[in-house]
């Protein structure tokens, strides 16, 4: 997940990744580094990420599923990560915070809302992003009804894409209407029901700031230990769009 540090000199491009170093998968057997370069074009460099976590975090859990930064303009970043409770109970996602792209990170363990919704979903890969024309802060969630809680509706597909939002990034509102579903159409009349569409990654307009695409990570059927997994890409609707179907306020 990349962003642009606009404090640098140089402009520095940054992501982060989790990366398994084996073991029994315990704790410190997965660690979060974060990948940094002057260049689009590399050389690309990684440390580790310096955690701090504030409050009791789960026995076992080594990961952080973090959610793509931002990057205020004083270089500060503001991010999401993912604590799963249990296979039963589903996930939280909480704050984090840091002074700069390559400071110490404060990892909250308070959950940003209540997930005990009528569909007993929870929400993982949080994509965090700013709208541009408001400034409303954004999250774009996959909901894992069939993966975290055997005890909710597996067929419910809508409630694969979640949606939270904010005002100033701290104080979040989850809404209770689903973003996409697992059901794909193509040019070809096709449609294509999926089973797992995790990973929602936006991809926006450089002049206007609005979504042009949605992108997923896509899984034909939904046994865990199928491997053939891609990436889908969806054509959002922009203003111009519905501006031409008579919707007068994008105009």
């Amino acid at each position: 997940i990349i962003d642009q540090d606009s404090e640098e000199d140089t402009d520095t491009w940054m992501g982060n990744r989790n990366y398994n170093y084996g073991g029994d998968g315990g704790p410190n057997s997965m660690y979060t580094f974060i990948s940094y370069s002057k260049s689009l074009d590399g050389p690309w460099e990684e440390i580790k990420i310096d955690a701090n976590v504030m409050g009791d975090r789960l026995m076992g859990e080594d990961e952080f599923c973090l959610s793509s930064p931002y990057i205020y303009d004083n270089g500060s970043i503001l991010m999401t990560w993912t604590q799963r409770l249990s296979w039963q109970k589903g996930s939280e996602i909480s704050l984090v915070v840091a002074d700069s792209w390559n400071g110490t990170y404060n990892f909250s363990t308070t959950g940003l809302w209540v997930t005990e919704l009528d569909d007993k979903s929870s929400m993982e890969d949080p994509f965090l992003w700013k709208d541009s024309s408001d400034g409303t802060f954004h999250l774009l969630m996959h909901g894992m009804i069939e993966v975290d809680n055997p005890n909710g509706n597996p067929w419910l597909r809508a409630a694969q894409g979640r949606h939270a939002y904010s005002m100033d990034g701290y104080n979040w509102n989850l809404s209770p209407h689903y973003t996409y579903n697992t059901t794909i159409c193509y040019d070809d009349g096709d449609c294509i029901d999926y089973a797992r569409r995790e990973r929602p990654h936006l991809i926006f307009d450089p002049d206007s700031g609005e979504p042009l695409f949605l992108t997923n990570g896509m899984q034909l059927n939904n046994k865990l230990k199928y491997d053939k997994t891609f990436n889908g890409a969806v054509q959002l609707y922009t203003s111009k769009d519905y501006c031409k179907m008579g919707k007068t306020e994008y105009c």
